[in-house]
């Protein structure tokens, strides 16, 4: 908020506009070596990877804390067991991505697209997952321990052994959460999230 005014929130199409720092998408793509050693000399720098469009790369192995992907392209990029802890996901876009494993303690990725990924055993705690689309994305014991799940897509999700156990101390947000057809959630779960105001369609 400036000078009183709040700032007005940015389309997702605004957000894929705005295109990542040159330098640091390069020094990504020299490698995990190159970029681990970058990183490493270089921890007053964020890096800015914002709109860049690494679909189908592997980046496993590489040190992604507190990266900007805002509204980047990582649709079938391989996450697996990646460090993202605090990383910006704005309406990035995951689609079939492989995360499974990967730490995603604190990250924001409010309105991303997450729709069939693989998200198993990920590390979710205290996640901003407002009004992302999950829709058959594989969670099965993620864990979603305080995680903002508010408005979130999750029809035909996989959910088997997923660790909610907030869901009875009011720390998982849920309001407005879609569920149907999903794997893994027991009656008393599914009263609890309905007590949390999520939607059961179907």
């Amino acid at each position: 908020m400036r000078g009183g005014i709040k700032e007005r929130e940015l389309t997702i199409s605004e957000i894929k506009r705005i295109v990542a720092n040159p330098a640091h998408l390069a020094k990504l793509k020299e490698g995990v070596e190159v970029w681990s050693e970058w990183r490493f000399n270089n921890p007053e720098i964020w890096p800015d990877l914002n709109g860049a469009d690494l679909s189908d790369v592997d980046l496993s192995g590489f040190n992604l804390v507190g990266v900007n992907f805002n509204g980047a392209n990582l649709n079938c990029t391989n996450l697996m067991a990646v460090n993202l802890m605090a990383a910006d996901l704005v309406a990035a876009s995951l689609r079939h991505a492989n995360l499974k494993r990967a730490d995603l303690v604190s990250a924001n990725l409010r309105r991303a697209d997450l729709g069939s990924a693989n998200l198993r055993k990920t590390n979710l705690i205290a996640a901003n997952l407002r009004e992302v689309d999950l829709r058959q994305a594989d969670l099965r014991q993620a864990d979603l321990r305080k995680a903002d799940l508010r408005e979130a897509d999750l029809r035909a999700t996989d959910l088997r052994q997923v660790h909610l156990p907030s869901l009875y101390t009011h720390h998982v947000r849920v309001a407005n959460a879609r569920f149907a057809n999903n794997l893994g959630l027991t009656p008393a779960v599914i009263c609890a999230l309905q007590m949390r105001g999520a939607l059961f369609i179907g």
